[in-house]
């Protein structure tokens, strides 16, 4: 699958993370600023973290903020509440395709607007990570290095009493990465070959070679999921 980045014109803000420039709505009376609404986000860890118009996968909540050059802060509604939802400050695709977001001022006059596209998550990529290669903690891990200079995961080799950290990321049939915080979930089977250590719902996961044999691991992020063979050999 090739993997690319979406491009665009929408500036990207997140917990730990500087903005990175600020782009004026489709009016020209303001900036909108996207936010991570969660730890999963990719659009939250380098190298994702770029200026650019992120495409947000179904389900995946997300927030944006605007500020008007007149008015200050103004009010952000869906144009399309069937196919882009708004929840306790949250935003969230229900269906993909393109949808309007409305900045408005007190009296309900429209300032400024921009559109996003939302996508289903088609696939997911999982990278090995070494040792030095994430910076920061959770519940915001950020990857140090470029993953696409990580041969991306296809059989999980470990020896027993090892342990390797996988990072995993949505992607969407086009090969874009996909933005919003997505749920992740992961296990595998049998459970005596290996164990998981981490929270579920994030997206970077230690597995610990327990003993020799075969084992399977199973990753989900929204509906797509994604199996990995595990081969444990004996411990040093």
């Amino acid at each position: 699958m090739t993997r690319t980045i979406a491009a665009g014109a929408l500036a990207v803000f997140c917990a730990g993370c500087s903005v990175e420039g600020t782009d004026p709505g489709e009016l020209g009376n303001g900036a909108f600023t996207y936010s991570c609404a969660g730890a999963t986000d990719a659009w939250c860890e380098t190298p994702f973290r770029h200026g650019g118009r992120p495409l947000p996968a179904i389900a995946a909540p997300f927030a944006v903020t605007y500020d008007d050059t007149a008015i200050g802060s103004a009010q952000i509604v869906s144009a399309s509440p069937s196919r882009l939802a708004l929840s306790r400050g949250r935003f969230a695709f229900l269906a993909p395709g393109p949808a309007a977001l409305l900045a408005r001022d007190s009296t309900g006059i429209v300032r400024d607007f921009f559109h996003l596209a939302g996508s289903p998550i088609a696939g997911i990529e999982l990278v090995r990570i070494r040792p030095g290669q994430l910076e920061g903690a959770a519940p915001s891990q950020q990857l140090a290095v470029d993953p696409w200079s990580i041969e991306p995961l296809v059989v999980l080799a470990m020896r027993a009493g090892e342990t390797a950290t996988l990072f995993g990321y949505p992607v969407a049939d086009s090969g874009d990465v996909l933005t919003g915080s997505a749920t992740w979930s992961f296990a595998i089977e049998p459970a005596g070959v290996a164990a998981l250590h981490g929270v579920e719902g994030d997206n970077v996961i230690a597995v610990e070679a327990l003993a020799p044999g075969e084992a399977t691991l199973r990753v989900r992020a929204g509906n797509a999921e994604r199996v990995v063979a595990m081969h444990v050999e004996v411990g040093p």
